[in-house]
């Protein structure tokens, strides 16, 4: 849990079509803060590239900020819904080619042809048959020294707590929820971990360089963003866990209220109306 089909079944019931994605940034103050402060530091050194697949991008809400960094930009999803809203959005665009898949196998991308794999805000629901399917193909489809760029899942790292969680009446764990004196499990899955994607990565002749260990509305790193590259050197990845994560997004969100994103590149306009009403007064919890 969550499997493939799953997963398949819970964005077809239209999670993606709200603001079409950009729900999810609203704690960042809109995706143009969220891309620009959150992820792009994160992905510069991997940037240009020639060629870029991104796994699970919804309605091209990352997609549009990487296209300009690459000559062909190739989009996966599961969902024939958000494949259609990414081919609408880059309607005329020949660089674009957007596909239908489940990421285990990475249709339409040549061996060794791929310079960066990325995925945001998409495996951190999947299951170990995924993830396992997913970095094989990185495997594959990488140039020699090309980068995969995954965020997902942590949550067996802390299997026993929510183990725990589940044990308690459901009423007084929802409440304990609410109240932020317990974490949500956020729909990771419980048996992936860095730990795992490192195991996985060996396994498939990828080298780890880093992860980072994040909190995703929760105190606990419940998530994590690893960096792969397909390169024959081993050596111990870079790990950190980042409490302060939480605060990149708060820091974003109130800059959002200073510097507005154009419409064009927040249609959630997010941005814009936390501008008009004056910034929240920060909560406590995470991502909030």
């Amino acid at each position: 849990m969550p499997s493939i089909e799953q997963n398949r079944e819970r964005w077809r019931a239209g999670w993606q079509r709200r603001e079409g994605g950009a729900r999810w940034s609203r704690a960042w103050g809109g995706s143009a803060m969220h891309w620009h402060i959150g992820i792009l530091p994160r992905l510069q050194g991997a940037l240009p590239a020639r060629v870029i697949v991104e796994v699970g991008p919804g309605h091209g809400r990352w997609s549009r900020f990487l296209r300009p960094h690459c000559d062909r930009l190739v989009l996966i999803d599961l969902d024939p819904g958000c494949v259609e809203a990414c081919r609408a959005r880059f309607r005329g665009d020949p660089g674009v080619d957007c596909r239908l898949g489940d990421g285990r196998v990475l249709q339409g991308v040549e061996n060794g042809s791929a310079d960066l794999v990325f995925s945001y805000d998409s495996l951190v629901h999947a299951d170990t048959e995924a993830m396992a399917g997913c970095v094989q193909e990185l495997a594959r489809v990488l140039r020699p020294g090309g980068v995969g760029f995954l965020h997902h899942s942590n949550l067996a790292s802390h299997r026993r707590y929510f183990a725990r969680m589940k044990r308690l009446p459901g009423g007084l764990r929802r409440s304990l929820e609410r109240l932020h004196l317990a974490d949500r499990d956020g729909w990771r899955d419980e048996h992936v971990d860095a730990r795992w994607v490192r195991d996985a990565a060996a396994g498939a002749g990828l080298a780890v360089i880093s992860q980072e260990l994040i909190p995703w509305r929760t105190r606990r790193p419940i998530d994590c963003l690893s960096v792969l590259r397909n390169e024959r050197t081993r050596h111990a990845p870079r790990i950190l866990t980042n409490r302060d994560f939480a605060e990149e997004a708060r820091t974003a969100r109130r800059l959002a209220t200073l510097y507005p994103t154009p419409a064009a590149e927040d249609p959630s306009g997010w941005a814009l109306a936390e501008a008009r009403l004056g910034s929240p007064p920060p909560r406590k919890l995470p991502l909030g």
